[in-house]
């Protein structure tokens, strides 16, 4: 159990640091139009970004449990 446990961190630590990325490439962009990136321009941005990692996970979530009972029910038949 400890493994699923580290590797599951280690998924949510890779999409933080690939969350980070784009967040520092979003304020990069912000600045180039000459604004200044505030906290709350990096701040919505992240959370928008951590919602639609939430989105893909419990789509995929879905898309595996579907396969599994479709998987099932062709065993029995």
């Amino acid at each position: 159990m400890s493994a699923q446990n580290d590797n599951s961190c280690q998924k949510i630590c890779d999409s933080d640091k690939v969350i980070e990325m784009h967040v520092s490439a979003h304020c990069t962009l912000i600045a180039a139009t000459g604004e200044v990136p505030t906290e709350r321009h990096q701040q919505t941005y992240r959370e928008a970004l951590r919602s639609l990692v939430r989105l893909a996970r419990s789509e995929y979530a879905l898309s595996v449990t579907r396969d599994m009972e479709q998987v099932a029910a062709a065993m029995k038949d």
